[in-house]
């Protein structure tokens, strides 16, 4: 009897082929499903996260206030109808907001009722966010601000108002707001630290004597002699710090015989180099002009050059308006940008390093060193035009823009590392060719995406301006695993 048992396969088949296909449709469930249930827990997560930003900033800690803005915040996202349950709590100062909902299973739950499972058709995604309540967040913000001489007229009178406008924002916010302004061309100003540990300006007030030296020079025998060919060569555009100014005059196309020389000689020069300080902050060599921290390495005042003898020239190191490091009088501080003046070419990677300077706790300025723990710090660069400036041994009165680009794209990673938000404000940036690489560096520069601004007008300056203080306003999500 039992080996006609084992014999008889009649009802095998359908037994295996229920089995098989049971365990095909449950892994087909559970890849379906899988995918839907991680793309609703991801929506699930983008409501909260809105909801819970919308309670932080609401400035209320009344627990029933903030449920009840919660909920309507994710009721108004919900446009999937979803079954959301989204209890608030507050943990050590933070709003924390745990979700939860129902995900209805297409085929998952079928193949589990095939194994007896009767309620396989609904299962609970979740998430948890959390935000520090908004009240006492210390935020440290440095505005830096383009003042050459390309922002003189309506320029520099949209700025102030899109400034004051920006502070009178920040001073409305509830908690320890304080705000550095640096304004900024080839150089940034700091007459006042002149005497700090950190700072030299040793040759101030020196002078240089040059006693014979050697110069290789030619008679001129010619003169270049040209002719008119009858044709016009259209003037090319008038660039100043990196602003479209104008065109130049039309020109009669030449052409010229070259000038001719004299044999080469050595003639012998004499004259003085004197040297004054006017506020200006040079860069350290390559290799620490990349870095904040004075860590032991002077910053050296670029010194005004003025040569006198055989020799006649001025290496011009003047700046605006000295910097204002990090405080919290508003007044004092709408006061200084109502009588921010212009002046000189534009060396971005300047404006950069001291915008940073104010922000960190150590040398060369300390103001943040009293920020308590979990501030948060902003900078906001705001330039009119491209780079026209680099480094040329501690001076910015190089003429290679790309070296200045890529260094200010540098000095913008550093900063970032720092845990600073950067905000880049390009207004009304010339479209030319030469403006295209400093246009890249400005958005490479930024936080992310949403931190540029282009506006092209006095309006969208200001509205730019306003959306930011917007954004200060937030408070970066901690997330917490569920």
């Amino acid at each position: 009897m039992l080996k006609r048992y084992l014999l008889n396969t009649s009802g095998n088949f359908g037994i295996m082929f229920a089995l098989f296909s049971t365990a095909l449709m449950l892994g087909a469930g559970v890849a379906v499903d899988w995918a839907g249930m991680v793309k609703q827990r991801s929506v699930l997560q983008n409501y909260v996260d809105a909801a819970v930003l919308a309670a932080v900033t609401a400035e209320t800690e009344d627990p029933t206030e903030l449920q009840r803005i919660v909920d309507e915040h994710i009721a108004l996202l919900n446009v999937n109808g979803w079954d959301i349950s989204a209890p608030v709590r507050i943990v050590d100062g933070d709003v924390v907001v745990d979700a939860s909902s129902t995900y209805d299973t297409l085929l998952l739950g079928v193949a589990k009722s095939l194994v007896g499972n009767p309620n396989g058709e609904h299962l609970m995604v979740g998430t948890s966010t959390a935000a520090p309540l908004l009240q006492g967040i210390p935020i440290n913000v440095a505005l830096v601000l383009d003042t050459t001489s390309s922002m003189d007229g309506p320029n520099i009178e949209a700025l102030r108002n899109a400034a004051e406008t920006l502070l009178f924002d920040l001073e409305a916010l509830d908690g320890d707001i304080r705000v550095s302004i640096v304004p900024f061309g080839e150089y940034v100003n700091i007459l006042s630290q002149d005497g700090q540990p950190w700072l030299d300006t040793s040759r101030n007030g020196t002078t240089d004597n040059i006693v014979d030296e050697p110069y290789q020079r030619r008679d001129r025998l010619t003169n270049n002699v040209c002719t008119p060919t009858g044709r016009i060569i259209p003037g090319n555009p008038i660039i100043s710090d990196g602003v479209v100014v104008g065109n130049r005059p039309d020109r009669d196309e030449q052409t010229c015989v070259g000038e001719t020389f004299g044999p080469e000689y050595t003639d012998y020069l004499n004259y003085q180099i004197s040297y004054e300080w006017y506020g200006c902050a040079g860069s350290r060599d390559n290799g620490d002009n990349d870095r904040a921290a004075f860590a032991g390495v002077k910053i050296p005042g670029a010194m005004e050059e003025t040569a006198s003898g055989d020799r006649n020239y001025t290496r011009n190191a003047r700046c605006g308006d000295e910097l204002l490091p990090l405080n919290n009088n508003f007044t004092n501080m709408r006061t200084f940008i109502s009588n921010l003046s212009t002046a000189g070419e534009t060396y971005i990677p300047s404006g950069l390093m001291w915008g940073w300077r104010t922000l960190t706790r150590e040398a060369p300025y300390t103001e943040a060193a009293s920020s308590p723990d979990g501030s948060v710090s902003a900078m906001i660069f705001m330039t009119d035009g491209f780079n026209t400036r680099s480094q040329k041994d501690v001076h910015h009165d190089g003429g290679d823009e790309d070296a200045g680009v890529a260094l200010g794209a540098t000095i913008c990673e550093n900063i970032k590392n720092d845990s600073i938000h950067i905000y880049t404000v390009a207004y009304d940036i010339p479209n030319v060719a030469d403006a295209q690489a400093t246009e890249t560096m400005l958005r490479n520069c930024a936080t992310d995406s949403d931190s540029v601004y282009t506006p092209d007008n006095a309006a969208e300056l200001e509205a730019d301006f306003r959306s930011i203080g917007s954004r200060l306003r937030t408070v970066r999500l901690k997330y917490r695993p569920s």
